[in-house]
């Protein structure tokens, strides 16, 4: 028995399937409390200023350095906003920073492993 054209290339349900685990996120983060999700914007906005071709986001083992620096950033735009401040937020956007990049990093793989 033949396979339809459209079962011959895995592909396609590789964008549907990405498109779930966005749509399952957003709705796993609508219960964060509102002051995370502040948060989590932050943290999104600097991923989304690292996120490029050859970003180090996504070499093989990230620079410790390098995170705690983005995290420091990250922390520092939030006390610019008067959002919180101490060890408290470092802690806080360290998790959310951490997530984002683990978030980000297993989406590149799953999409580029294909090309």
């Amino acid at each position: 028995m033949k396979a339809p054209f459209y079962m011959t290339y895995p592909i396609q349900s590789i964008y549907e399937t990405e498109l779930e685990y966005e749509r399952d996120i957003e709705r796993i983060r609508e219960y964060y409390p509102r002051s995370v999700r502040r948060l989590l914007e932050l943290v999104e906005d600097r991923c989304d200023e690292l996120e490029c071709e050859g970003s180090r986001m996504y070499d093989e083992n990230p620079d410790r350095y390098m995170l705690e620096k983005e995290v420091d950033a990250i922390c520092q735009r939030c006390e610019e906003k008067n959002r919180m401040i101490g060890q408290d937020l470092k802690d806080i956007v360290s998790v959310l920073f951490y997530n984002e990049l683990y978030r980000r990093r297993c989406r590149f793989r799953r999409c580029h492993k294909w090309w």
